[in-house]
């Protein structure tokens, strides 16, 4: 299990405005906002823990900032529907663990050691 199976990469692009204001006191001190940054656009791409990619959009507009958040909302809803899936379980016995079969070569072993004698001499020799 993972804890993040999606990547979101987002950017925005921006283009400077020119601010209009008071013009600044010679006697206190001052911060001037000279420009302010618009989103103009914005690139998203979301793959999933395969790398594969599950959406790209590129998107150009005034309302950047407002189709991007619809685009995030209509992206985790899909996604969240994707993760509740419920995948069945096909049950392998190789998986199960049992404590008296050596793991490497599936002879039985002792209770002291999760290895039968010959596997581990040949393990350390091998070291």
């Amino acid at each position: 299990m993972l804890y993040h199976p999606f990547c979101i990469f987002a950017d925005f692009e921006s283009l400077p405005e020119k601010v209009s204001g008071p013009l600044p006191s010679e006697t206190t001190s001052f911060t001037v906002n000279l420009e302010r940054h618009k989103a103009v656009g914005y690139s998203i791409i979301a793959t999933n823990a395969d790398d594969t990619l599950i959406l790209h959009e590129f998107f150009v507009e005034e309302n950047a900032i407002t189709n991007f958040f619809e685009t995030l909302k209509y992206l985790s809803d899909r996604l969240i529907k994707e993760m509740h899936c419920v995948m069945s379980l096909i049950p392998d016995p190789n998986d199960c663990y049992d404590p008296l079969v050596c793991y490497t070569c599936k002879k039985n072993s002792t209770l002291r050691n999760t290895r039968s004698r010959s596997c581990s001499l040949e393990y350390r020799s091998s070291e």
